[in-house]
Protein backbone atom coordinates (compact mmCIF):
# COMPACT_ATOMS: atom_id res chain seq x y z
CA UNK A 1 0.00 0.00 0.00
CA UNK A 2 2.87 2.38 0.85
CA UNK A 3 4.49 1.63 -2.51
CA UNK A 4 1.24 2.42 -4.28
CA UNK A 5 0.92 5.79 -2.48
CA UNK A 6 4.52 6.64 -3.35
CA UNK A 7 3.85 5.84 -7.03
CA UNK A 8 0.74 8.06 -6.98
CA UNK A 9 2.67 10.85 -5.28
CA UNK A 10 5.49 10.62 -7.84
CA UNK A 11 2.96 10.60 -10.70
CA UNK A 12 1.23 13.70 -9.30
CA UNK A 13 4.58 15.49 -8.82
CA UNK A 14 5.63 14.59 -12.38
CA UNK A 15 2.32 15.86 -13.77
CA UNK A 16 2.62 19.06 -11.72
CA UNK A 17 6.18 19.55 -13.03
CA UNK A 18 5.01 19.12 -16.63
CA UNK A 19 2.23 21.64 -16.12
CA UNK A 20 4.63 24.19 -14.65
CA UNK A 21 7.15 23.75 -17.43
CA UNK A 22 4.44 24.49 -19.99
CA UNK A 23 3.64 27.92 -18.52
CA UNK A 24 4.67 30.94 -20.60
CA UNK A 25 7.56 32.91 -19.22
CA UNK A 26 8.34 36.52 -20.06
CA UNK A 27 11.67 35.57 -21.62
CA UNK A 28 9.85 33.28 -24.07
CA UNK A 29 7.87 36.19 -25.53
CA UNK A 30 9.45 37.95 -28.48
CA UNK A 31 9.98 41.67 -28.06
CA UNK A 32 8.12 43.86 -30.55
CA UNK A 33 10.08 45.48 -33.37
CA UNK A 34 10.98 49.16 -33.23
CA UNK A 35 12.59 51.81 -35.44
CA UNK A 36 12.96 55.45 -34.48
CA UNK A 37 14.91 58.41 -35.83
CA UNK A 38 14.98 62.18 -35.97
CA UNK A 39 14.29 63.35 -39.51
CA UNK A 40 15.10 67.01 -40.08
CA UNK A 41 14.31 67.66 -36.41
CA UNK A 42 11.05 65.66 -36.34
CA UNK A 43 10.62 62.38 -34.49
CA UNK A 44 9.85 59.32 -36.63
CA UNK A 45 8.60 56.13 -35.00
CA UNK A 46 7.66 53.17 -37.20
CA UNK A 47 4.51 51.18 -36.53
CA UNK A 48 5.04 48.50 -39.23
CA UNK A 49 8.17 46.61 -40.25
CA UNK A 50 9.66 44.42 -42.96
CA UNK A 51 12.83 42.36 -42.81
CA UNK A 52 14.02 40.53 -45.94
CA UNK A 53 17.14 38.86 -47.26
CA UNK A 54 17.30 38.72 -51.06
CA UNK A 55 19.48 36.16 -52.85
CA UNK A 56 21.23 35.33 -49.56
CA UNK A 57 23.25 38.55 -49.79
CA UNK A 58 21.09 41.71 -49.59
CA UNK A 59 19.55 42.52 -46.19
CA UNK A 60 16.65 44.98 -46.27
CA UNK A 61 15.11 46.55 -43.15
CA UNK A 62 12.13 48.92 -43.53
CA UNK A 63 9.91 50.68 -41.02
CA UNK A 64 6.91 52.83 -41.79
CA UNK A 65 4.13 54.82 -40.19
CA UNK A 66 1.28 56.26 -42.25
CA UNK A 67 2.91 57.62 -45.43
CA UNK A 68 6.48 57.78 -44.06
CA UNK A 69 8.93 55.03 -45.00
CA UNK A 70 12.48 54.66 -43.66
CA UNK A 71 14.87 51.84 -44.47
CA UNK A 72 18.23 50.60 -45.57
CA UNK A 73 19.80 47.85 -47.66
CA UNK A 74 23.07 46.20 -46.66
CA UNK A 75 25.09 43.80 -48.79
CA UNK A 76 26.54 40.73 -47.06
CA UNK A 77 25.44 41.88 -43.59
CA UNK A 78 25.79 38.50 -41.91
CA UNK A 79 27.49 39.73 -38.73
CA UNK A 80 27.70 42.85 -36.62
CA UNK A 81 29.66 45.82 -37.91
CA UNK A 82 29.62 49.27 -39.51
CA UNK A 83 28.29 49.82 -43.00
CA UNK A 84 28.82 53.11 -44.83
CA UNK A 85 25.69 54.05 -46.76
CA UNK A 86 25.77 56.21 -49.86
CA UNK A 87 23.82 56.74 -53.05
CA UNK A 88 25.55 53.84 -54.76
CA UNK A 89 25.40 50.12 -54.21
CA UNK A 90 26.19 48.06 -52.10
CA UNK A 91 24.85 49.85 -48.97
CA UNK A 92 22.04 52.38 -49.30
CA UNK A 93 19.42 54.07 -47.12
CA UNK A 94 16.22 55.83 -48.05
CA UNK A 95 13.34 57.88 -46.66
CA UNK A 96 9.97 58.81 -48.15
CA UNK A 97 7.48 61.25 -46.68
CA UNK A 98 4.85 60.88 -49.40
CA UNK A 99 3.84 57.24 -49.45
CA UNK A 100 6.76 56.01 -51.55
CA UNK A 101 6.03 58.30 -54.51
CA UNK A 102 9.50 59.79 -54.24
CA UNK A 103 12.49 59.06 -52.06
CA UNK A 104 15.31 60.82 -50.36
CA UNK A 105 18.38 58.68 -51.02
CA UNK A 106 21.40 58.44 -48.76
CA UNK A 107 24.30 60.55 -49.87
CA UNK A 108 26.55 59.65 -46.94
CA UNK A 109 26.13 58.07 -43.55
CA UNK A 110 26.36 54.79 -41.67
CA UNK A 111 24.41 51.87 -40.29
CA UNK A 112 25.93 50.08 -37.31
CA UNK A 113 24.59 46.57 -36.72
CA UNK A 114 25.13 45.73 -33.04
CA UNK A 115 23.22 42.41 -33.04
CA UNK A 116 22.55 40.08 -35.93
CA UNK A 117 21.12 36.86 -34.51
CA UNK A 118 18.89 34.25 -36.07
CA UNK A 119 15.82 36.08 -34.74
CA UNK A 120 16.69 39.82 -34.59
CA UNK A 121 18.74 42.59 -36.14
CA UNK A 122 19.56 45.66 -34.00
CA UNK A 123 21.63 48.77 -34.29
CA UNK A 124 21.86 52.48 -35.01
CA UNK A 125 21.97 54.66 -38.12
CA UNK A 126 22.36 58.18 -39.43
CA UNK A 127 22.62 59.60 -42.92
CA UNK A 128 22.33 62.71 -45.03
CA UNK A 129 19.89 62.20 -47.92
CA UNK A 130 18.70 64.11 -50.95
CA UNK A 131 15.72 64.01 -53.30
CA UNK A 132 16.97 64.00 -56.87
CA UNK A 133 13.84 65.66 -58.30
CA UNK A 134 14.17 68.76 -56.11
CA UNK A 135 17.75 68.54 -54.76
CA UNK A 136 16.29 69.01 -51.24
CA UNK A 137 18.38 67.45 -48.47
CA UNK A 138 17.42 66.07 -45.08
CA UNK A 139 19.34 64.76 -42.09
CA UNK A 140 18.28 61.45 -40.58
CA UNK A 141 20.01 60.97 -37.23
CA UNK A 142 19.59 59.37 -33.81
CA UNK A 143 18.29 56.32 -35.64
CA UNK A 144 17.77 53.07 -33.75
CA UNK A 145 16.31 49.79 -34.94
CA UNK A 146 15.47 46.49 -33.30
CA UNK A 147 13.57 44.39 -35.82
CA UNK A 148 12.41 40.80 -35.62
CA UNK A 149 13.54 38.69 -38.55
CA UNK A 150 10.03 37.22 -38.55
CA UNK A 151 8.55 40.50 -39.81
Amino acid sequence: MKERNIIYLLAILALFGLLLSGCNKDEDKEEPSSMTATIDGNLFSATNFVFNIFSDTLTSVIGWANDEYLGFNLMNATTTGNYDVSITFPHTAQYSDDGQSSFYLSRQGRVEVTENSTSRIKGTFEFLAFKSATQDTILVDNGQFDVSKNE
